[in-house]
Protein backbone atom coordinates (compact mmCIF):
# COMPACT_ATOMS: atom_id res chain seq x y z
CA UNK A 1 0.00 0.00 0.00
CA UNK A 2 1.27 3.16 -0.62
CA UNK A 3 1.43 6.04 1.55
CA UNK A 4 -1.27 9.20 0.61
CA UNK A 5 0.71 12.61 -0.16
CA UNK A 6 1.49 14.26 3.17
CA UNK A 7 -1.36 17.44 1.86
CA UNK A 8 -4.20 15.29 1.80
CA UNK A 9 -3.89 13.98 5.39
CA UNK A 10 -3.16 17.78 6.49
CA UNK A 11 -5.85 19.02 4.61
CA UNK A 12 -8.58 16.31 5.70
CA UNK A 13 -7.87 16.59 9.63
CA UNK A 14 -7.74 20.27 8.99
CA UNK A 15 -11.10 20.41 7.61
CA UNK A 16 -12.60 17.36 10.41
CA UNK A 17 -11.36 19.85 13.21
CA UNK A 18 -12.56 23.27 12.07
CA UNK A 19 -15.81 21.18 11.90
CA UNK A 20 -15.70 20.33 15.60
CA UNK A 21 -14.53 23.66 16.55
CA UNK A 22 -17.38 25.10 14.53
CA UNK A 23 -19.89 22.94 16.13
CA UNK A 24 -18.50 23.50 19.18
CA UNK A 25 -18.49 27.46 18.63
CA UNK A 26 -22.17 26.35 17.36
CA UNK A 27 -23.37 25.24 20.62
CA UNK A 28 -22.02 28.08 22.41
CA UNK A 29 -23.95 30.08 20.06
CA UNK A 30 -26.97 28.35 20.65
CA UNK A 31 -26.14 28.84 24.75
CA UNK A 32 -25.66 32.33 24.35
CA UNK A 33 -28.94 33.10 22.19
CA UNK A 34 -30.79 31.38 23.72
CA UNK A 35 -29.86 33.47 26.90
CA UNK A 36 -29.33 36.79 25.61
CA UNK A 37 -31.90 38.49 26.87
CA UNK A 38 -31.13 37.87 30.70
CA UNK A 39 -27.44 38.57 29.52
CA UNK A 40 -28.38 42.22 28.39
CA UNK A 41 -30.52 43.01 31.51
CA UNK A 42 -27.12 41.55 33.59
CA UNK A 43 -24.92 43.67 31.60
CA UNK A 44 -26.55 46.52 30.64
CA UNK A 45 -27.96 49.12 33.24
CA UNK A 46 -31.52 49.98 32.70
CA UNK A 47 -31.81 52.95 29.57
CA UNK A 48 -28.22 52.11 28.50
CA UNK A 49 -28.81 49.61 26.02
CA UNK A 50 -29.29 51.27 22.56
CA UNK A 51 -31.34 49.26 19.89
CA UNK A 52 -29.77 50.33 16.80
CA UNK A 53 -30.22 48.85 13.30
CA UNK A 54 -27.19 47.01 13.63
CA UNK A 55 -27.77 45.35 16.72
CA UNK A 56 -31.64 44.19 15.26
CA UNK A 57 -29.65 43.10 12.07
CA UNK A 58 -27.29 40.41 13.96
CA UNK A 59 -30.03 39.29 16.13
CA UNK A 60 -32.46 38.52 13.45
CA UNK A 61 -29.79 36.84 11.07
CA UNK A 62 -27.84 34.65 14.13
CA UNK A 63 -30.37 32.17 15.10
CA UNK A 64 -30.94 30.78 11.34
CA UNK A 65 -26.65 31.16 10.66
CA UNK A 66 -26.56 28.78 14.16
CA UNK A 67 -29.15 26.15 12.50
CA UNK A 68 -27.67 26.04 9.60
CA UNK A 69 -24.30 25.67 11.23
CA UNK A 70 -24.86 22.27 13.27
CA UNK A 71 -25.47 20.12 9.90
CA UNK A 72 -23.09 21.76 8.04
CA UNK A 73 -20.10 21.17 10.47
CA UNK A 74 -21.47 17.72 10.71
CA UNK A 75 -21.43 17.42 7.06
CA UNK A 76 -17.32 19.06 6.88
CA UNK A 77 -16.20 16.57 9.23
CA UNK A 78 -17.89 13.40 7.42
CA UNK A 79 -16.55 15.03 4.19
CA UNK A 80 -12.90 15.50 5.65
CA UNK A 81 -13.18 11.89 7.04
CA UNK A 82 -14.25 11.11 3.22
CA UNK A 83 -11.25 12.51 1.59
CA UNK A 84 -8.53 10.81 4.27
CA UNK A 85 -9.93 7.66 2.51
CA UNK A 86 -9.32 9.14 -0.77
CA UNK A 87 -13.19 9.28 -2.09
CA UNK A 88 -12.68 11.36 -4.89
CA UNK A 89 -16.20 13.42 -4.03
CA UNK A 90 -14.73 14.50 -1.06
CA UNK A 91 -11.89 16.20 -2.78
CA UNK A 92 -14.38 17.78 -4.86
CA UNK A 93 -16.48 18.71 -2.30
CA UNK A 94 -13.96 19.90 -0.29
CA UNK A 95 -12.68 22.19 -3.07
CA UNK A 96 -15.64 23.70 -3.64
CA UNK A 97 -16.28 24.72 0.39
CA UNK A 98 -12.92 26.19 0.11
CA UNK A 99 -13.82 28.37 -2.67
CA UNK A 100 -16.85 29.02 -0.72
CA UNK A 101 -14.76 30.03 2.28
CA UNK A 102 -12.68 32.27 0.37
CA UNK A 103 -15.63 34.64 -0.75
CA UNK A 104 -16.85 34.46 2.76
CA UNK A 105 -13.55 35.21 4.64
CA UNK A 106 -13.59 38.36 1.97
CA UNK A 107 -17.39 39.95 2.42
CA UNK A 108 -16.93 38.92 6.07
CA UNK A 109 -13.48 40.93 5.65
CA UNK A 110 -15.09 43.98 4.79
CA UNK A 111 -18.36 44.13 6.12
CA UNK A 112 -16.37 44.36 10.23
CA UNK A 113 -14.46 46.37 8.13
CA UNK A 114 -16.95 48.94 7.40
CA UNK A 115 -18.78 48.18 11.09
CA UNK A 116 -15.05 49.38 12.72
CA UNK A 117 -14.16 52.32 10.02
CA UNK A 118 -18.85 53.37 11.21
CA UNK A 119 -17.94 52.54 14.94
CA UNK A 120 -14.33 54.53 14.46
CA UNK A 121 -15.20 57.55 13.07
CA UNK A 122 -19.02 57.83 14.47
CA UNK A 123 -21.35 56.95 11.83
CA UNK A 124 -24.90 57.74 12.75
CA UNK A 125 -25.47 53.82 12.66
CA UNK A 126 -22.55 52.96 14.81
CA UNK A 127 -23.76 51.07 17.85
CA UNK A 128 -21.43 53.47 20.03
CA UNK A 129 -19.87 56.36 18.11
CA UNK A 130 -16.82 57.69 20.23
CA UNK A 131 -13.74 60.15 19.80
CA UNK A 132 -10.37 57.71 19.25
CA UNK A 133 -6.60 59.10 19.16
CA UNK A 134 -5.80 58.59 15.04
CA UNK A 135 -3.16 55.32 16.89
CA UNK A 136 -6.01 53.36 17.85
CA UNK A 137 -8.56 54.11 14.69
CA UNK A 138 -5.45 53.02 12.49
CA UNK A 139 -5.20 50.29 14.77
CA UNK A 140 -8.37 48.49 14.61
CA UNK A 141 -8.24 49.14 10.68
CA UNK A 142 -4.82 47.47 10.67
CA UNK A 143 -6.01 44.37 12.50
CA UNK A 144 -9.20 44.04 10.83
CA UNK A 145 -7.47 43.84 7.42
CA UNK A 146 -4.91 41.60 8.59
CA UNK A 147 -7.28 39.04 9.59
CA UNK A 148 -8.58 38.71 6.49
CA UNK A 149 -5.53 38.32 5.00
CA UNK A 150 -4.37 35.61 8.21
CA UNK A 151 -7.61 33.25 7.44
CA UNK A 152 -7.52 34.04 3.53
CA UNK A 153 -4.13 32.57 3.24
CA UNK A 154 -4.17 28.95 4.52
CA UNK A 155 -7.54 28.53 2.60
CA UNK A 156 -5.56 29.92 -0.64
CA UNK A 157 -2.37 26.90 0.61
CA UNK A 158 -5.54 24.21 1.18
CA UNK A 159 -6.82 25.04 -2.81
CA UNK A 160 -3.56 25.35 -4.28
CA UNK A 161 -2.92 21.55 -2.34
CA UNK A 162 -6.75 20.40 -3.52
CA UNK A 163 -6.01 21.34 -7.40
CA UNK A 164 -2.25 19.94 -6.83
CA UNK A 165 -1.26 17.13 -9.54
CA UNK A 166 -0.38 14.76 -7.17
CA UNK A 167 -3.05 15.31 -4.63
CA UNK A 168 -5.79 14.86 -7.87
CA UNK A 169 -3.88 11.72 -9.06
CA UNK A 170 -4.77 9.84 -5.84
CA UNK A 171 -8.31 10.55 -6.17
CA UNK A 172 -8.63 8.35 -9.50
Amino acid sequence: MSRRHIAITIIGWVYILGAVFTLLAGSLGFMTYANIQQMRKLLLPPGEFQDTAFLRFMVRYVLPVLVLQIPISLFVAITGAQFLKLRAWARTVLEVLAWILAAYIVVSGIFWLIIFLNFLFGHPAAPVAGDYPPLLKILFVGVSSLSTLVWIFPIGVGIFFLRHKDVKKEFH
